[in-house]
C-alpha cells in the first residue's frame, strides 16, 4: 500500500542528503529557525499523525535543563503560539521524539550522536517530583551512508555504551541508514539491540517503528506551574 510511495521517496531523500564523497560538505539550511534537512523534516511531517508538529527548537525540563537541540524534535503543540509563549522552547512533557541525522555515519559521528541522544534522554529525570517510571523521549538517528555494515554498527553501539557505562534508559532507539537498514533497541534484553539490512525498504520500516513509539501515549501531564521559576508575593483577599 505505502511501499511503493516511501521506496521512491528514501530514493529522493538519499539524493539529496547522500555525501558525494570524502569531505563532501552536508546541504543544510542557514537561516535561524529553518531545518537542517529541509526535505527530511518535511518527509518526516507527513508520516506523523496530525496531533503532533515538527521544529527545530530546544527542549527544557522544569529544573531549567536544556540539552543541545536535536535536527527535527516531534511534538505536541500545547498553545497556538509555542515560540511566543516558551520563548522558542519546548516543554519535555509535550516531546514525543527527536530525530539526529548524520549524513555520514562512521565512529566519529556515531559517538556525537549518542552523546546527543543520552543527554536528550536526561529531560525531566531530575529535580522534584520525578517519578520512576517517568516517560520518555524516543530519539532516533537518521544516516545517509555509512562506513559500516549493519552488523558493524550494531557491535560499534554496544561497544561505545559499554565503554561509557551507558544506562539503558539513555540508548537510542532506532538508527536508520537509507539504502542499507535500521538498528532497533531490544527492550526485553539488557544492551541489546537487532540490526536488520533493509535496503530499499529502509524508510518503510523506520516509519513503521517510529510510528510504534509516535502511539505510546504519554502519562506525564505538562504542569505550567513548574516551570514558573519567580518568587513573587501578591496581595491576598
Amino acid at each position: 500500500m505505502f511501499s511503493a510511495y516511501l521506496e521512491e521517496l528514501e530514493q529522493e531523500l538519499l539524493k539529496k542528503y547522500k555525501p558525494a564523497g570524502k569531505g563532501a560538505a552536508s546541504k543544510k539550511g542557514k537561516d535561524k529557525g529553518e531545518f537542517a534537512y529541509p526535505e527530511l523534516a518535511t518527509a518526516i511531517d507527513g508520516m506523523t499523525p496530525p496531533a503532533l508538529s515538527l521544529s527545530n527548537g530546544t527542549i527544557i525540563d522544569p529544573t531549567g535543563y536544556s540539552p543541545a537541540p536535536a535536527d527535527i524534535t516531534i511534538y505536541r503543540k500545547y498553545v497556538k503560539n509555542m515560540d511566543g509563549i516558551f520563548s522558542g522552547k519546548i516543554p519535555f512533557e509535550l516531546v514525543s521524539s527527536t530525530i539526529h541525522v548524520a549524513p555520514m555515519l562512521d565512529r566519529k559521528n556515531l559517538l556525537e550522536k549518542l552523546v546527543d541522544i543520552a543527554h536528550v534522554k536526561k529531560s525531566g529525570r531530575f529535580g522534584e517530583n520525578v517519578e520512576e517510571n517517568n516517560d520518555f523521549i524516543a530519539s532516533f538517528v537518521m544516516s545517509f551512508d555509512s562506513s559500516y555494515t549493519m552488523d558493524e554498527l550494531k557491535k560499534n553501539v554496544i561497544e561505545i555504551y559499554n565503554e561509557q557505562d551507558v544506562g539503558p534508559e539513555y540508548e537510542i532507539d532506532i538508527i536508520a541508514v537509507l539504502g542499507k537498514g535500521v538498528l532497533v533497541k531490544n527492550w526485553r534484553e539488557h544492551r541489546s539491540f537487532v540490526a536488520l539490512e533493509t535496503g530499499k525498504d529502509t524508510l518503510k520500516w523506520f516509519f513503521i517503528l517510529m510510528s510504534e513509539y509516535l502511539e505510546v501515549e504519554k502519562n506525564k501531564a505538562l504542569d505550567l506551574r513548574g516551570y514558573v521559576k519567580e518568587q513573587t508575593h501578591y496581595k491576598e483577599y
